[in-house]
């Protein structure tokens, strides 16, 4: 949809409040990001939020409105211009492959939002933070993958697309075995039983439980070879910013416990990649 096709901040504004009127409000606001009011519309747009949260709601409308409040209120657009990943992108830039389109920087906040908030609680949904030198590489490489040579089973580090679809699959995938906070209190929802109950049960003996006070968000920001990960640390309590490979894992199995560091920061890693 093209800026003039879409809706006016007023008709969105007095729809019901339903998902569908929560997301043409983000997307507005990332069609408008560079008009210089578009300030004045994010703060009208989160009074129109805050005001449509306070109606009942069905659990799909109460999960889009709750995580389209907490990305207006936390986005700020200087996030987006980290200066140090900047200057790496001129060495990086040769080896971007596949590009689909601009970034969409709060829709893609949204997004992760809700995977979040259907997977894990509203203590990791606090906690969730994303560091501004993922948001600055994900704006430059306008959704395409870093390859560090040209197969398959290189190194890679993902545009948005990338990271939304493997952070989410990876979310739901290991929502059951994640770390909870002894204040988070029991799960509302036990894992389906299956076949596989018992070789759970072992594995969980046998993996060591690194994290003290429960594991929070990781983003799957790249891959190498067939079953390692790049994963990007966002608990602004835990070690935030940190990457770290898993091979074959993922900190919501164990805390953290076998991955192996590899750069104490976004940036850091990047610039590791650069070769700086």
């Amino acid at each position: 949809m093209t800026s003039a096709q879409q809706p006016s901040l007023q008709t969105i504004l007095e729809g019901p409040g339903l998902r569908s009127d929560v997301e043409a409000l983000v997307d507005l606001l990332d069609a408008r990001a560079s008009d210089s009011a578009h300030a004045s519309w994010r703060r009208q747009a989160l009074a129109g939020v805050e005001r449509w949260s306070k109606s009942p709601r069905e659990p799909e409308d109460a999960r889009a409105l709750r995580c389209a409040l907490e990305t207006l209120e936390r986005w700020d657009p200087q996030a987006l211009r980290d200066a140090e990943v900047e200057a790496l992108l001129p060495q990086l830039a040769p080896k971007l492959r596949y590009g689909r389109g601009p970034l969409a920087p709060l829709r893609f906040d949204y997004e992760l939002r809700t995977s979040l908030d259907a997977y894990a609680s509203p203590w990791a949904m606090r906690r969730f933070a994303l560091p501004p030198a993922l948001l600055t590489w994900l704006r430059l490489a306008d959704n395409r993958t870093w390859f560090a040579r040209d197969d398959d089973y290189a190194l890679k580090v993902y545009g948005h697309g990338g990271v939304l679809e493997c952070s989410r699959g990876a979310w739901e995938q290991f929502r059951w075995d994640r770390q909870r906070a002894p204040e988070e209190g029991p799960p509302s929802e036990t894992r389906p039983s299956d076949e596989f109950d018992e070789l759970f049960a072992e594995f969980d003996a046998m993996v060591p439980r690194v994290a003290e006070g429960g594991t929070g968000a990781w983003l799957c920001v790249g891959d190498w070879s067939d079953k390692h990960t790049m994963e990007l640390c966002c608990d602004r309590d835990g070690p935030w910013g940190q990457v770290s490979d898993f091979h074959d894992g993922h900190p919501w199995l164990n805390g953290g416990g076998w991955g192996d560091v590899v750069a104490p920061s976004f940036g850091a890693y990047l610039a590791k990649l650069a070769g700086r």
